[in-house]
């Protein structure tokens, strides 16, 4: 697992967007969702930590070892110079739980 990737959870990837990028090591398939995606997966559980979901993961050729890794959905710069507010988003995400 990348370690930046270890201390995060799907509501600090979705709140920055930033996709999620596995690859299997069996096949070195790689499958990747978009922030848009870990939102619909992960929506009621967004304060998981994203290193959780490792364990839980088998790919369609049967292999259980995977890395995990974020990438930039979208090709977007969600940095602070292009106005997001991702404190704000992540109270967003947070309230819509509730």
């Amino acid at each position: 697992m990348d370690p930046q990737t270890a201390d995060y959870t799907f509501l600090t990837a979705i709140a920055r967007g930033w996709g999620l990028a596995i690859r299997c090591h069996a096949c070195d398939q790689e499958r990747r969702w978009t922030d848009k995606d870990l939102e619909e997966r992960f929506g009621s559980r967004v304060e998981t930590r994203v290193a959780n979901l490792r364990a839980a993961l088998v790919c369609g050729c049967g292999g259980r070892s995977v890395t995990l890794s974020f990438y930039q959905a979208g090709g977007r710069d969600t940095s602070a110079a292009t106005g997001v507010d991702v404190e704000e988003k992540e109270r967003k995400l947070r309230g819509a739980r509730a």
